[in-house]
């Protein structure tokens, strides 16, 4: 269930590549808007630019006009280290690949962020651990990543991401290294924490079946986003 504040707004957002005397546009205006508990689906073509959008929205690349507003919070003019907070407090990333820490257990990766903010040790490994119940993992607390299945180690990723209670998860291919089975149930749940969290979620994914348990699919087509079909 979504509610009325926005978790994500974007407005004429542009953003071009340069290489040398070439310069090539990716971004060509992109206004979107997404509220706090809202799940949306971005699809389009290999190269549209949807990492793109990510990383802008996320503070990881600059656009080059336009404007973005996590939170309440306007991210033109941070510096890095108001980026890094922003993104901590505010934000959750998922990608493909994983990215757990190998040398850490599930319950320690996923308390990480927690950490990174100073929160005292025992509490943020119990928040690690109620979460990672809630995504199935509650006996693979101690594993090691290099222990856990691709659907464990993605599971894994997704509490880390959530466990913060982030006003919106960006989620780029989430499960695009998983079987198309494994991938729907790492989805469901991943929509179920984030519902119970209040999170929004915004995907990248190319696959349909994903897209289509989102509240809206939008398409990012010749630099902008357009609606694609209602869930």
């Amino acid at each position: 269930m979504s509610d009325e504040r926005l978790a994500v707004e974007v407005e004429g957002l542009c953003k071009s590549y340069r290489e040398g005397s070439r310069v090539t546009p990716v971004l060509k205006g992109v206004d979107l808007r997404v509220r706090r508990g809202e799940t949306v689906a971005i699809v389009g073509a290999s190269g549209a630019g949807k990492s793109t959008l990510l990383h802008c929205i996320g503070g990881l690349d600059d656009s080059d006009s336009g404007k973005v507003v996590v939170d309440g919070v306007a991210i033109a003019g941070m510096s890095e280290a108001a980026r890094g907070e922003l993104r901590n407090r505010r934000l959750g990333f998922v990608y493909q690949f994983h990215h757990l820490l190998p040398e850490f257990t599930a319950e320690e990766n996923v308390a990480m962020p927690l950490l990174i903010r100073r929160m005292e040790r025992g509490e943020a490994l119990k928040l690690a651990r109620a979460v990672l119940e809630a995504v199935g993992l509650g006996s693979r607390l101690d594993h090691l990543p290099s222990q856990l299945s691709g659907g464990e180690r993605q599971r894994t990723a997704i509490a880390r991401a959530i466990v913060t209670s982030p006003a919106c998860v960006l989620a780029d291919e989430p499960t695009g290294n998983l079987d198309q089975e494994t991938a729907l149930a790492v989805w469901d749940r991943f929509l179920g924490l984030a519902r119970a969290k209040g999170s929004a979620i915004v995907i990248v994914t190319h696959d349909p079946n994903l897209a289509a348990k989102c509240d809206r699919i939008l398409k990012l087509q010749g630099g902008r986003i357009v609606p694609e079909a209602a869930a």
